[in-house]
């Protein structure tokens, strides 16, 4: 039920808000009342980003901006009747009516550079008076943080590889397909449990619709008789190459960022459809290789797949096996790569299904509305982050004989819904034209220069850095983000909180040039 909202003023003039009898600040001295929340929630303590739930008038944020006038301040308000009454400070206010969802929104204010030194305030009165919206909050400040704290921790393991990657795949490709469109429906297949029965139900249909399979879902695809017309990987580490042997004994167009992990064998002879999601390297790189076909970045495989859909045709995308969820003893389809893994690593003492039990108990530990299903914390952010792409393709996206986790955005149809959403025509899926990659004594020199250009601007970012400033550059930015993560959050936040950046940017500056100088020996000798 909706509060009635009214101001009035305190006793010392300043304006308060009551909601119904509640005051939201003190009638007293809201200011003094702030200073002292501020105080005694912070302590010693110098976050460099504030998220603020329910902050209602907001005397908040003037505080924290004076205090620390180079932090980043978000607020979350639970009511558009607090539009403009703020007192400022703050750098991003969501409300209920804002044109970006909560969970766009907090993706957009919170990032890796954020997070480390994140504080979040909830005003007492402004949670008291709006429980429903706080919980609200929370939950998607948690999907958030979980998000940023996966992409992080993965940006730490696998930095360095993606821009290793990067390079090598721009010295092995050869092939560069021309992107191009469809028309009519395309199948994303997806590597969960259900996808073995779905390819069955959609056999009778196969003319009908594209397919583009994940690299993870090319083994059941071929399997069950259903080619894929396009193949997408964008996995950069070691095992995710297990999934692309397939293509060595019978080729597919594969769609690929430059950080997926190359291999000279397949980069050489397939025709690649370069997928462009915007990190420093590809907006290095790929200029000088000429098409590409560009993404936005995504944690799943599968995400990158729906948008590449959606790129490919304008019309309905029905996604098969995407499941985010373990069924049973099966965590994926079958047959797949990691399937020989767990295989090639059994002995009597370590059978593979206990060591395919343990996986499983650790991948999957939360319950579904399904006995048969399991889930994860991790799988359920993939569902929200997957909800929220799902909006930008509205009555789009269809899930075949899905889970019970539940994606927003998608519907859930079963078989007898495939005439309808595949129609009657048949879809023209002919293979895409390619040319020559330029040769590769001209791509050596332009990595050369590449390399000697982010050497340069790492060092001259880290002097920045020493001196208690932030790099303006969003590029050299995100080389730091790449090649070493941990010292470029603690000079960045260092810098905001003013304590000594120095021994942080003398170690950002020292392993940067270390790995960029090991990138250029190992390639280009």
């Amino acid at each position: 039920m909706r509060v009635n909202l009214v101001l009035c003023p305190s006793r010392d003039g300043s304006p308060v808000c009551r909601a119904d009898e509640l005051y939201l600040h003190s009638p007293y001295a809201p200011q003094r009342e702030a200073e002292r929340f501020v105080e005694h929630r912070l302590g010693e303590r110098s976050p460099t980003a504030f998220v603020l739930i329910s902050p209602c008038l907001d005397y908040v944020s003037p505080r924290l901006r004076a205090r620390f006038p180079r932090a980043t301040i978000v607020a979350l308000q639970p009511d558009t009747f607090f539009r403009g009454k703020e007192l400022g400070g703050q750098d991003a206010i969501w409300y209920p009516d804002s044109a970006l969802s909560l969970a766009a929104f907090l993706d957009q204010a919170i990032d890796d550079d954020v997070v480390s030194g994140l504080a979040v305030l909830e005003w007492p009165a402004g949670i008291q008076a709006f429980p429903e919206a706080a919980a609200r909050f929370r939950e998607a400040l948690r999907f958030a943080l979980d998000r940023v704290t996966a992409s992080a921790a993965t940006v730490k393991a696998f930095g360095r590889r993606w821009l290793a990657n990067a390079c090598r795949a721009f010295l092995l490709v050869e092939r560069i397909a021309i992107p191009f469109g469809l028309d009519g429906p395309v199948v994303l297949a997806a590597a969960g449990p259900s996808l073995g029965a779905s390819l069955a139900a959609l056999s009778p249909y196969r003319g009908r619709f594209a397919l583009v399979a994940v690299s993870s879902a090319l083994a059941a695809c071929r399997a069950a008789r259903m080619e894929p017309d396009l193949v997408i990987a964008t996995d950069g580490g070691f095992w995710s190459r297990a999934h692309l042997y397939p293509l060595a004994a019978r080729p597919a167009l594969l769609a690929a960022p430059l950080t997926a992990l190359p291999s000279s064998q397949l980069w050489r002879e397939l025709p690649l459809l370069l997928l462009d999601q915007r990190s420093f390297a590809e907006s290095a790189l790929l200029p000088s290789l000429g098409e590409s076909l560009g993404l936005p970045p995504h944690g799943t495989v599968a995400g990158s797949g729906l948008h590449l859909a959606a790129r490919l045709s304008s019309g309905p995308i029905l996604a098969a096996g995407l499941d985010l969820a373990v069924h049973g003893g099966r965590e994926h389809a079958s047959p797949h790569a990691f399937d020989e893994v767990l295989a090639a690593a059994e002995n009597r003492l370590s059978p593979a299904a206990t060591a395919s039990f343990a996986r499983l108990r650790e991948t999957a530990p939360l319950p579904t509305r399904s006995e048969t299903w399991r889930r994860s914390r991790s799988l359920a952010s993939y569902a929200e982050a997957l909800g929220c792409d799902a909006a930008d393709y509205p009555g789009r996206l269809f899930r075949l004989n899905p889970s019970p986790v539940e994606i927003a955005g998608f519907a859930e149809v079963g078989d007898a819904e495939l005439p309808a959403i595949l129609g009657r025509s048949a879809v023209e899926t002919a293979s895409a034209a390619w040319r020559a990659a330029p040769e590769l004594g001209r791509r050596r020199a332009i990595l050369g220069e590449v390399l000697s250009r982010w050497r340069r601007e790492a060092e001259e970012g880290a002097a920045l850095l020493a001196a208690g400033r932030i790099p303006e550059s969003a590029s050299l930015r995100e080389v730091y983000r790449f090649l070493d993560l941990p010292d470029w959050a603690a000079a960045r936040r260092a810098g905001l909180s003013g304590q000594d950046p120095r021994p942080s940017a003398r170690n950002l500056a020292e392993r940067t040039a270390r790995c960029l100088a090991d990138i250029e020996r190992s390639l280009l000798g």
